[in-house]
């Protein structure tokens, strides 16, 4: 009961950083939000979070242009890469984690 309570207000807390982001025009901020939400293990909330952002700040300029998405992307990676760090941890760890 404990880790579902922790996973809702984590995943809260990454999407009230996220807004603040966007409501004070401070994209690291909303980065931020995104990265919470997919280390912590909420991957669906990270790529929606994601999603969403790409379409409020819309496709970057200068040396990032080739990158249509930049926070959807991060997403998916920081999801990919917890999941395969997840599989490499031993059995107990993962509980905890």
């Amino acid at each position: 009961m404990q880790t579902r309570t922790n996973t809702r207000i984590i995943s809260s807390i990454a999407a009230l950083v996220c807004l603040f982001g966007v409501v004070l025009p401070w994209w690291p901020l909303s980065l931020a939000g995104v990265l919470l939400a997919a280390v912590w293990g909420n991957g669906a909330l990270a790529l929606g979070l994601g999603l969403v952002l790409d379409l409020v700040y819309g496709a970057p300029t200068g040396l990032l242009h080739p990158l249509a998405a930049p926070f959807f992307i991060l997403a998916l990676v920081c999801v990919a890469v917890r999941a395969v760090f997840m599989k490499q941890l031993r059995p107990g760890v993962v509980d905890r984690v």
